[in-house]
């Protein structure tokens, strides 16, 4: 399946790209024609100049997620001609996330590279979008994206926030958790210290835990010192090996919390509708591209980060089967209760249970 859709993303990619490079022309030459390169646009970027943009992020400037930012930042500038000269800006803290939230839709600044999950008190509709508690796998989470409706709900979502919304990166399950003891029961949680965020947190809260936000800067101490009994993480993650061989060694599989994380391009609604279509189709064919990249680059890197984590003193459980039916029966009963009160989750959560359903149908008959 894996395969099926990243082919299909490949090619699109490739399709999007080849039409937005313009139609060749023909020259004569000593009386022959000759076929030259696709015509470079100049129009690339508004109906007048060409603009600078900054593209902001929430992850230091030596982390992979800045590197992913910094290489769509480059694709877009290169696709459009330098019509959108796009320059990426680290925040380094993720405190500063909200404030980049603000300035993107207020368009104080152009461009956001981020992950929406800790925007929840804007919309529940964007902890669906980081991360969903035993929700699908990439390649399926791509499909319903893509087909099933969901591309419609997310741009709609965005869009009351004065923001267009392009899904730009997708990585595939990672570890759920790291803790300095072993879980073997849901009451082994029970009023501990646990690090969370999203949509995780409310259920790890309602089995008893004592949650709280940190960045991973603080929990490395948080759980060095005893302080955190565990983390939740959102995304891959590489620990180093004091953190392993000294305090938090029990890594946890597999990754009920989330199945898959994504990755959105923000841009200040005004800004993006003063875009030629042109510079609007190749933006969206940067992000196709960094999808096909960050996808298959977590998928095929993940057992080489575990197997360093393995020989640096981590210790592999997988969770117990009673712990994961009560974390499900938990979700199950926070999924109605989010969907009865906030109506962003509540779209995005029928969309996507529907079509479950029915792909659930296929994949038993499709696939061995």
């Amino acid at each position: 399946m894996r395969g099926f859709i990243g082919g299909l993303i490949l090619g699109l990619v490739i399709g999007v790209m080849l039409a937005v490079a313009g139609p060749q022309t023909n020259t004569l030459v000593n009386g022959k024609k000759e076929a030259k390169g696709p015509e470079v646009e100049k129009d690339m970027g508004t109906s007048g100049s060409p603009v600078d943009w900054r593209l902001s992020g929430v992850a230091p400037d030596y982390a992979a997620f800045s590197t992913d930012a910094r290489r769509v930042a480059a694709r877009i500038t290169s696709l459009t001609g330098a019509g959108v000269k796009m320059s990426y800006h680290a925040s380094g803290s993720q405190e500063n996330s909200l404030e980049l939230f603000n300035a993107v839709s207020f368009g104080t600044i152009e461009a956001v590279f981020s992950r929406t999950g800790n925007w929840g008190n804007k919309s529940r509709g964007f902890d669906f979008l980081a991360g969903l508690p035993f929700g699908p796998p990439g390649d399926e989470f791509l499909a319903w994206y893509h087909q099933g409706g969901g591309k419609a709900l997310v741009s709609a979502l965005f869009r009351r926030h004065n923001i267009q919304g392009i899904l730009c990166g997708l990585s595939g399950a990672a570890p759920d958790g790291l803790f300095t003891a072993p879980v073997n029961f849901l009451n082994d949680f029970r009023n501990k210290s646990i690090a969370a965020t999203g949509l995780s947190a409310l259920v790890l809260r309602r089995a008893g835990a004592q949650v709280t936000t940190k960045t991973w800067r603080e929990m490395v101490p948080s759980l060095r010192d005893g302080t955190l009994f565990g983390a939740i993480f959102s995304g891959p993650i590489i620990l180093d090996q004091n953190i392993l061989k000294t305090s938090a060694k029990h890594l946890y599989f597999p990754g009920w919390s989330q199945q898959v994380s994504s990755y959105y391009l923000m841009i200040h609604l005004r800004n993006w509708n003063g875009l030629s279509k042109i510079a609007q189709t190749r933006i969206k064919a940067a992000c196709y591209k960094n999808i096909v990249h960050t996808f298959t680059h977590s998928e095929g890197t993940h057992f080489k980060r575990l197997k360093k984590m393995v020989n640096e003193g981590a210790e592999v459980h997988e969770w117990p089967p009673e712990t994961i039916a009560s974390l499900r029966a938990i979700w199950d009963q926070e999924s109605r209760r989010l969907s009865r009160y906030d109506r962003d989750f509540g779209r995005l959560w029928s969309s996507l249970k529907n079509f479950r359903r029915d792909f659930k149908i296929w994949k038993e008959l499709g696939y061995l």
